[in-house]
């Protein structure tokens, strides 16, 4: 799981002027089974083009984002929308689809991720918590922050009890499909910048090649 901040200054209040203007329809409008019977919640309408100008422009700020194409490696995105729960709404446990589309043009989901659009002050409950390895994560992160994290989690929106949660999800086909590979190279990137300044030229790009050669393997 990789958590960061994606948007501020201008582009977070620009995308969250944006969002009063939008059209919701019911969430359950693009869940299956059992999934449809867990979800209680509202979402941007794809025939709405001032929805499709906004998300646009925030998958194009998501793909540019150095940590995004360090952490998530993205072919690209999937059914990316805008959510949002009102007081009493929630999306109790569930996992997400591992593969999305149809006959031809199907893609693997191996990342899911939430950006947060709304500051935590102003809603109550309307946490994300994912299992992980039989623990719990809560996630409750500032307007303009992203966590992205493996599909195949269980995780669910808690109920929110005050105000109104928005937030963009969406799904990622990653470049690099194995999750220990990822998780590999992620760590190997955040070595080598906390130790660039104290190596030689040569070293670093001696790394450089270690990890190009790891991108490589791991694409396959």
């Amino acid at each position: 799981m990789y958590a960061f901040p994606l948007l501020d200054g201008e582009d977070l209040a620009g995308v969250r002027q944006e969002l009063a203007q939008l059209q919701y329809v019911d969430g359950k409008a693009t869940a299956k089974g059992l999934a449809r019977e867990a979800k209680n919640n509202q979402q941007s309408t794809y025939e709405d083009p001032r929805a499709r100008e906004l998300l646009g422009r925030i998958q194009k700020l998501m793909v540019e984002h150095r940590s995004v194409q360090v952490a998530a490696f993205p072919r690209q995105l999937r059914r990316v929308m805008i959510n949002r729960y009102d007081e009493g709404e929630e999306y109790d446990w569930h996992v997400d689809r591992s593969l999305m589309g149809t006959v031809p043009n199907v893609s693997r989901t191996d990342l899911s991720f939430t950006l947060f659009l709304t500051p935590p002050e102003e809603y109550d409950g309307g946490e994300l918590v994912i299992e992980i390895e039989g623990a719990q994560r809560t996630v409750k992160l500032p307007a303009g922050h992203i966590v992205i994290y493996p599909t195949y989690h269980l995780h669910k929106v808690s109920k929110v009890t005050r105000g109104s949660r928005v937030s963009c999800v969406g799904w990622i086909e990653s470049c690099i499909p194995d999750p220990l590979f990822r998780d590999t190279l992620w760590r190997l990137s955040r070595y080598m910048g906390d130790t660039r300044a104290s190596s030689t030229p040569k070293q670093i790009v001696a790394l450089r090649e270690i990890y190009e050669r790891l991108v490589k393997l791991g694409s396959h």
